[in-house]
């Protein structure tokens, strides 16, 4: 049972609720490509000889090439006879239906050569792209193999919303895979692509090259005769600490279930700082130190390592720390704060893609950072701004530039905010080691009932919502995808007839749109009488 994270969304903490009854039985394929390449080449000396196969596939439905290139070039000279062979080839076979995208074939090239002076090189290729559109909940399911021979490549990966990131790869002397994975998908836009890589490359006397990729995959919808139940766990947190390289999850916060490390981030450094959940997509963001250098990396949110990495760069000249944190508007903007003229705070944005800290013109928080502990949430509701350093707590309307100091008594020290996804108050970790709930409205600061005490000196802190695949495996099965229901009114019926018959092409001619998948009664990616005669026979069924 694999545990799947979805996305918090931004006013309230979300689940996914499932119907009882079946699921979501096609998705809607918006773009696709299917390519299959092999280049060869053979040269002796400054001859060459050169060979290539191409064939791409704009339309849905089946796609069925296999093509090579070969190239050979030999001297014939006495007492300096040399050859160099270069073979590749590449084979797809995919069928994209409503409800099943499925995907076999190969990339293979070898290179040969006898003599000095001699060079042969090969690279084949076998591409997938698929972008499809799930309007309500789904079960989803992706089986099958990759299996890589002399470090051959594939990689095959799965994403989409509510913080969706399956990718991996196979690259071995000999590696075999074997693919089982099963997901809910919240409705939204996913991307399925495979890309295979087999290359060669032999020079010299004697010398011989090869790879090869074998691959065989199907991501199919799933209907369950039974329900599919939310996990019972709520209110999740995800955190890391300065102290340590590592991330932290509670499954229940608020219940005092106990922290978990969910693995080391990889980062080679214990300077952690900071971490914020994407709104728009839930992926995980964290600062962490790489080679010396702040970087803004993404976490995967069941191991807790690092996925990807880019370099922080501020291009302030009064800038007097790294980023102290950061914080994500309800937008999808990602905020951060650093240390500013030695007495003061700067906030300004951080651009996912590059790294690049932009500074606002609105003024410097008032009040100290030199410390290193200052935090950022933003209100997923109000959107304001909150900034927590020491003892202290201001609100900050990045539109206006209004900064505004909460009067809180005599507070402990705070190292990270985050607002908690039920409302307020929200949650603040403090240096002691202990949680605690803030009300903004009034300035009460008080322990966080039933809380188990997180790991020390937490630097970054937010919430998620998680879910688990429950009911039972062997009662879900592939959908058929609303086959014959070309209307989109959750039947097949006599008023479908029409548009049926506009969408027929005949044996292997493929489908002429995605509007026609569901005519596609036998999902071999074309719609022939074949396709009729099951349609009719839904037509006569009780």
């Amino acid at each position: 049972m694999n545990r799947r994270w979805l996305r918090n969304c931004g006013i309230g903490f979300s689940i996914l609720t499932m119907p009882t009854s079946a699921l979501s039985a096609a998705w809607n394929i918006q773009s696709h490509n299917r390519v299959v390449s092999a280049i060869s080449t053979a040269r002796i000396d400054s001859s060459q000889v050169s060979d290539s196969d191409f064939q791409d596939q704009p339309g849905f439905g089946l796609f069925a090439s296999q093509i090579q290139a070969n190239a050979s070039i030999t001297d014939n000279t006495p007492g300096n006879e040399r050859f160099a062979n270069a073979g590749a080839g590449a084979s797809q076979t995919s069928v994209l239906a409503s409800n099943r995208i499925t995907v076999s074939g190969f990339a293979a090239g070898t290179s040969d050569t006898d003599g000095m002076g001699t060079f042969a090189e090969t690279d084949a290729f076998s591409d997938l792209f698929v972008q499809f559109e799930v309007t309500e909940a789904a079960a989803a399911q992706l089986t099958g193999s990759l299996e890589s021979f002399d470090f051959g490549q594939a990689n095959v990966s799965f994403t989409g919303p509510s913080g969706l990131l399956f990718s991996t790869t196979v690259q071995g002397l000999t590696e075999f895979l074997s693919l089982d994975e099963t997901w809910l998908l919240a409705p939204g836009v996913y991307t399925f692509s495979l890309n295979t890589f087999a290359d060669s490359a032999a020079g010299g006397a004697g010398a011989f090259d090869g790879q090869r990729i074998n691959f065989d995959l199907d991501l199919s919808l799933l209907e369950c005769a039974g329900p599919i139940d939310p996990t019972e766990f709520e209110n999740v947190a995800y955190g890391i600490t300065a102290a340590s390289d590592a991330a932290y999850l509670n499954l229940d916060l608020i219940n005092g279930q106990p922290w978990a490390t969910a693995g080391a981030m990889g980062s080679g450094s214990s300077s952690g700082a900071g971490l914020a959940f994407d709104p728009i997509t839930s992926v995980i963001y964290a600062l962490a130190e790489i080679g010396g250098v702040q970087t803004l990396v993404t976490l995967n949110p069941n191991s807790g390592t690092i996925e990807s990495s880019v370099a922080i760069f501020n291009p302030d000249p009064f800038a007097f720390s790294d980023l102290l944190d950061i914080a994500f508007r309800p937008d999808g903007t990602l905020y951060g704060i650093y240390s500013f003229l030695f007495v003061s705070a700067q906030i300004g944005t951080v651009d996912i893609n590059s790294g690049v800290v932009a500074p606002f013109a609105l003024g410097t928080v008032g009040h100290s950072s030199a410390s290193g502990s200052a935090a950022l949430a933003f209100d997923p509701v109000g959107g304001l701004l909150y900034n927590a350093a020491g003892s202290a707590l201001w609100t900050i309307d990045v539109d206006t530039g209004s900064f505004t100091e909460i009067p809180l008594g005599s507070p402990p020290a705070f190292t990270s905010l985050a607002f908690h996804p039920d409302g307020l108050p929200f949650i603040a970790c403090t240096e002691a080691g202990a949680i605690t709930t803030i009300d903004p409205l009034n300035g009460t600061v008080a322990d966080l009932p039933g809380v188990l005490d997180p790991p020390a000196d937490l630097s970054g802190l937010d919430f998620a919502a998680v879910i688990l695949l429950g009911g039972d495996p062997a009662s879900c099965h592939p959908s058929d995808g609303n086959l014959g229901d070309m209307d989109g009114d959750g039947q097949a019926a006599l008023g479908d007839l029409m548009a049926f018959a506009a969408c027929m092409t005949g044996p292997g001619l493929g489908i002429g749109s995605s509007s026609c998948l569901t005519a596609d009664m036998q999902t071999d990616g074309d719609i022939d009488l074949a396709d009729y005669a099951e349609f009719e026979r839904l037509l006569s069924a009780p």
